[in-house]
């Protein structure tokens, strides 16, 4: 009896010598050579390769992070020495110089604070004095009394005078470094008005909202007459002395 030969299944070509053999053989039969894969053929070293990863994968992730924090960082330090390279020499000085302006401003003794302030309103006669109406030196302790002076001639209009007036108390009584050295200020422009607030109420005037013309009305309805009784910083009041300043 004939029987057809069956072929025991797939073939492929052996990628050393050529010849067919089945594509599942992990061995070629025509010249032994091994066809399994690297892992299968190498266990032992394949087993060593891993075990060294996992050992030095930390190590290598670690030095990544750290460069790439520290670039950031030179960034930063590049951007900010160009741009000190960057700013014009005429700006540099401009800042300086206001800064020490600020600088030479806060370390002022407070006297000599009182006095640049009165002096930044106009070129008055200011003379400051203590509790037992002396003559304030500069170791004199606070409170002290401020008088301004603004001689004839030096303001032209009790409208004008108002405006000084106003300025002058708004500077002292909102400056940190003066507002709680003064007992009272009292501002006389010739032939025009004498006015003058006390501590107690200089420092609680809301001088940002008012004017120099409100400033004046209130004045002149809360007291208008010298009164020199009572504590100094109580002292609150205004006079008119021109006709029309009222």
């Amino acid at each position: 009896m004939n029987m057809e030969q069956q072929s025991p299944g797939p073939t492929k070509k052996c990628p050393k010598c050529g010849e067919d053999i089945l594509k599942s053989a992990k061995r070629c039969k025509h010249c032994q050579a091994d066809l399994r894969g690297w892992i299968n053929r190498h266990p032992i070293l394949t087993i060593i390769l891993i075990f060294l990863g996992i050992i030095f994968f930390p190590f290598l992730m670690a030095g990544i992070s750290s460069d790439t924090s520290q670039a950031p960082e030179q960034t930063n330090k590049a951007i900010k020495t160009e741009s000190k390279v960057a700013a014009p020499a005429g700006e540099n000085k401009a800042v300086e110089a206001s800064v020490n302006r600020a600088d030479e401003s806060k370390n002022q003794d407070p006297l000599s604070r009182i006095e640049s302030l009165a002096g930044s309103v106009g070129d008055f006669e200011v003379t400051l004095w203590d509790t037992k109406q002396n003559f304030a030196k500069a170791a004199t302790p606070p409170p002290y009394e401020v008088i301004v002076n603004a001689g004839n001639g030096k303001i032209s209009s009790c409208y004008n005078a108002k405006v000084v007036a106003f300025d002058l108390m708004k500077k002292l009584y909102t400056d940190g470094q003066t507002k709680d050295k003064i007992s009272r200020v009292l501002f006389t422009s010739w032939g025009n008005l004498r006015v003058s607030v006390g501590s107690d109420d200089g420092v609680k005037t809301d001088w940002k909202s008012s004017g120099p013309t409100n400033f004046w009305t209130v004045m002149m309805k809360y007291k208008s007459y010298e009164d020199e009784t009572g504590p100094m910083s109580q002292r609150t009041w205004g006079k008119a002395i021109a006709n029309d300043c009222d």
